[in-house]
């Protein structure tokens, strides 16, 4: 277990795995994963270091992302223009490290390497420092580019270091004989519905052909068919996502479990890894956020790709392992756009710093980037091939305060969002939507009414079927939650509408951008999109 913080109450905080490393690699010829371990084993870097001797690796966990153009020209390097900067033109984005040539393929390696957690960030910080000055290629051709903690996803003090919903959910009160109850998932005025702005609802159609992958938490399928015959009967979101019977994969609905191992590391004797102030079971999360876009955009294929536990937390590992199942399990032919209503536990410009390791890492930007690269290289390559994919900013906000978007919301190539109250205004827990804040969006995320609970008139309603965390029975399968990470698959709905409506990826944007002039007060100058629910 971690042990890089305590809190006021002593438990363990943490901002990454114990004992864990990854390491990132680019290669110009294609290798097996055995191949890439033994040539990283061998790589004067690693082979030099007592410590990194130790590691010990699996080719189970190697993960190899190869950008379309491998396929037709695979001598070739190549550069991407991140589709916000393509677009956007309201904010001029300084060069990245993307936009520099680079080799064709790029390897994640994961290891064991039992040290404390001071000593790991000491090995990071040590090897940071080295291959800023070394880019040699090793033994095979392997260029190492970065090494890192298998950093935690999400969370907030308990086990782990960021910040969680924006709220927990709660009951939905909603009338036993409304109208829409026997109605489809898609139908106007129903409480759960959003009201798109008109040049977007009435030019484009309900996201027909277009696939979505949601990288989040997921129920299991026993759950979800226990819930389909206690309530499909009243509750058009479940009967549109299980279709007639209640079984999966549906139409419109898959379900990709992840990988039981990675998941069981991610457990301990205490109950695991954790959120502070959202120690609950959060399962339904992603089936909630599969509602909005459901709702949305009901025609599309959706698939719930589980890369974080029950209580919301997941890795770098368990993350870019789903979207490499993702991507190779891409039908080209079809639009794909990516939701991750998750966040890194890496601090950015306005967040608290981590209490622990050197005290220049965490103040050092371009030390904070290469701890993402693993995570931003695999989205820009994704971006690279007509994906679209949309993060949630976060919710560490504090009155007066709006730090900027965690990753991967602030990559250039994901479309950041944060999230509005119902009257516009940002909501007191959402981060900036995305870094820079003016090419990031914002919209409807609910709103809390104590601390830590979302309101229960003007939360986003969506499909719940576990119980409640105060203990509140489940009566009717909806629930008022609150979070950016209900703000960005509002986006993804929209988004799968326009792919849907042979808009290209750059020209579906932009229309989410124009749809309206407004803008969040200075100095955010987020776009705004209104979307209303109800």
């Amino acid at each position: 277990m971690a042990r890089n913080e305590s809190t006021l109450t002593d438990q363990e905080i943490s901002y990454f795995a114990p004992g864990q490393l990854a390491f990132l690699v680019e290669h110009e010829a294609p290798l097996d994963p055995s191949r890439l371990v033994e040539g990283l084993k061998a790589h004067p870097l690693v082979r030099e270091d007592e410590r990194l001797q130790r590691a010990e690796f699996s080719a189970q966990r190697v993960l190899t992302f190869a950008p379309q153009a491998a396929q037709d020209e695979p001598k070739q390097s190549y550069s991407a223009r991140p589709v916000s900067r393509a677009l956007v033109g309201r904010a001029r984005l300084p060069v990245s490290r993307r936009e520099e040539a680079r080799r064709l393929l790029h390897s994640i390696l994961f290891a064991d390497l039992e040290l404390p957690d001071d000593d790991l960030i000491a090995l990071v910080d040590e090897m940071d420092r080295l291959l800023l000055r070394y880019a040699d290629p090793g033994p095979g051709g392997i260029v190492l580019r970065a090494l890192t903690p298998n950093w935690l996803s999400a969370g907030a003090p308990y086990h782990i270091g960021t910040g969680g919903p924006g709220a927990q959910p709660v009951p939905a009160k909603l009338d036993e004989n409304a109208w829409w109850r026997s109605s489809g998932a898609d139908v106007e005025g129903a409480p759960f519905s959003f009201a798109l702005p008109a040049e977007l609802s009435k030019e484009t159609s309900p996201g027909t052909g277009v696939r979505v992958a949601i990288l989040d938490t997921a129920p299991t399928p026993e759950a979800m068919r226990r819930a389909y015959k206690r309530w499909q009967a009243d509750h058009p979101i479940l009967r549109g996502l299980l279709g007639p019977t209640g079984e999966l994969p549906s139409k419109h609905l898959r379900l990709i479990p992840g990988d039981a191992a990675l998941f069981a590391r991610l457990n301990s004797e205490d109950g695991g890894f954790q959120l502070d102030g959202h120690r609950y079971d959060m399962s339904d999360h992603g089936l909630f956020i599969a509602g909005i876009i459901h709702s949305i955009a009901p025609d599309a294929a959706l698939t719930l790709v589980r890369v974080l536990n029950d209580y919301g937390v997941g890795t770098l590992e368990t993350i870019t392992q789903g979207l490499h199942t993702v991507y190779a399990q891409r039908d080209r032919s079809r639009p794909l756009v990516v939701n991750m209503s998750l966040t890194l536990s890496l601090p950015l410009h306005g967040h608290k710093l981590p209490g622990f390791g050197p005290a220049r890492l965490f103040a050092d930007s371009g030390f904070i980037e290469r701890m993402g690269w693993p995570l931003q290289w695999t989205c820009d390559i994704l971006e690279d091939d007509g994906v679209l994919i949309v993060a949630a900013a976060g919710n560490d906000a504090q009155p007066g305060n709006r730090p900027y978007a965690r990753q991967p919301a602030a990559f250039d190539s994901v479309i950041g969002v944060g999230a509005l109250r119902k009257d516009g205004k940002p909501t007191d827990y959402s981060n900036l939507a995305d870094h820079p804040s003016p090419i990031g969006i914002a919209t409807f995320g609910g709103e809390t009414s104590v601390p830590g609970m979302a309101d229960p008139d003007n939360g986003v309603l969506g499909v719940y079927i576990g119980e409640f965390p105060d203990g509140s029975p489940n009566i009717n399968g909806w629930a008022r939650w609150a979070g950016t990470s209900f703000a960005a698959p509002a986006i993804t709905g929209v988004l799968a509408r326009l792919r849907s409506t042979v808009y290209s990826p750059q020209a579906a944007l932009r229309k989410v951008y124009d749809a309206q002039s407004d803008v969040t007060p200075h100095p955010a100058l987020e776009e705004i999109l209104t979307l209303q629910q109800g």
